[in-house]
Order: structure tokens, then sequence, then C-alpha cells
């Protein structure tokens, strides 16, 4: 018997008619983040990242790393040290990345509160999401956006 074949999920199009494409990880929303911030001239600091594993010291056999962050709950993935633009000054933003509907744990929702009465810029959210801040930052043009990474 063949194996079971699984069809990614799929989000709606932003227009009626145009194809859809299959919804993208948080892993692969956070690596294109990374990648516009970085190509905008911003520093970031990854806070969330798994551990590879290593060989054990003493039977040599592979042991997985472990694949949550080991780091405090709640406390955004990305730090983004943003440079001056225009009249802005340089700013440091957390981001938590979610995919499409992801939400944000009890942890997440106390950390981000702290980031507000603290002043500190604090946004969640897909590379959709990350690219229009950017753009009302202006950083980049929203028409300058692919229509498929325009949020709806």
């Amino acid at each position: 018997m063949p194996p079971e074949r699984r069809t990614p999920s799929r989000r709606p199009s932003a227009s009626p008619g145009a194809s859809t494409c299959p919804a993208a990880s948080e892993r692969v929303e956070q690596s294109h983040i990374v990648q516009l911030a970085r190509s905008l001239g911003c520093a970031v600091t990854v806070l969330g990242v798994t551990r590879k594993g290593s060989a054990c010291p003493s039977c040599g056999a592979f042991v997985r790393g472990h694949m949550g962050t080991q780091q405090t709950p709640g406390i955004a993935d990305l730090e983004i040290w943003m440079p001056p633009r225009g009249e802005r000054p340089a700013a440091l933003l957390k981001w938590e990345v979610k995919a499409e509907g992801g939400r944000l744990s009890p942890e997440q929702r106390e950390y981000r509160a702290l980031c507000e009465v603290s002043g500190v810029q604090w946004g969640v959210g897909p590379f959709a999401v990350f690219a229009a801040f950017m753009a009302d930052y202006g950083f980049l043009k929203h028409e300058n956006l692919p229509h498929y990474r325009r949020p709806t």
C-alpha cells in the first residue's frame, strides 16, 4: 500500500482567482524577516534558536538537541536594531514571529505588555506584517512589496 500523502494547508489568496500557496512555517517566516531586515541595514539578533545536537561524550551516539529555545518563556524571537531613518532616531524593535493564524501565549502577552509600558517597540506576525511595519517606518515602499506579501 502506498504511503499516505498529505496536502499542505493553504491560506486564502489575496484576490479571487489567484493561486494559493502553502502556509509558511514560523521558521521560514523568521528567516525571511531576518533577511529583509538585514538587507535594509538593520542588525538582527535571533533569540529563538534550536539546539542541533552532538555526539554523546561516553558512547559517541548522536543525541538530538533540545527543540525548544531554552530561553525565558515569552521573550520575542528577534531583536532588530533599526538605524536612523529620516526624522526617526535609531530604535530597537522586538519582533515575535508568528505564522498566519498563530496566537500569542500568556507569557508572550505579558512580555508585550512589559515592552509597551517601557517604551520598547514590539511587533508580532509573519513576514507580510513585518514588511508593512518597515514600510510604515520608512524603510521601503508598500507598492514595492509583491502582491502576495502584502498584508490583507
